[in-house]
């Protein structure tokens, strides 16, 4: 009698695969938020959010500098930017939309007309 031999042979592995690719399936987020960086003079932070697609920047040092948040492309092409310059333990969030893929966020310090400084170094994130 090969009965339950031939059950083991040939449906638990195709329930074990379909299972398994469930699960992968399942645990695969659509979207990663970019975390929380920082100006390498802690003067703003700023991210990503996947949740409302929002990008966030924060004044967070009285000083004569704004909060600037840009999103990169992976080739370093400028997608958005966001500016705070209030230092009012508020943040200034807007929405802005991307398209699946990879992007890179830095935050820097700027003052009005002038170039970014004080950059974080560029993180990859996935949307």
């Amino acid at each position: 009698m090969n009965t339950p031999t031939r059950f083991l042979s040939r449906t638990v592995p195709v329930a074990l695969g379909t299972a398994l690719a469930l699960a992968a399936l399942s645990t695969t987020p659509a979207a990663a938020d970019s975390g929380y960086w920082f100006s390498t003079n802690g003067g703003a932070s700023g991210k990503w959010t996947s949740a409302g697609k929002k990008v966030t920047a924060c004044d967070i040092k009285k000083d004569s500098y704004m909060a600037l948040v840009q999103i990169l492309t992976i080739n370093d092409s400028l997608v958005y930017s966001r500016t705070d310059k209030d230092v009012n333990g508020k943040c200034t969030t807007s929405h802005k939309g991307l398209f699946e893929g990879r992007y890179q966020i830095r935050v820097c310090t700027v003052k009005t007309g002038g170039r970014p400084v004080n950059c974080s170094v560029e993180h990859e994130f996935t949307v």
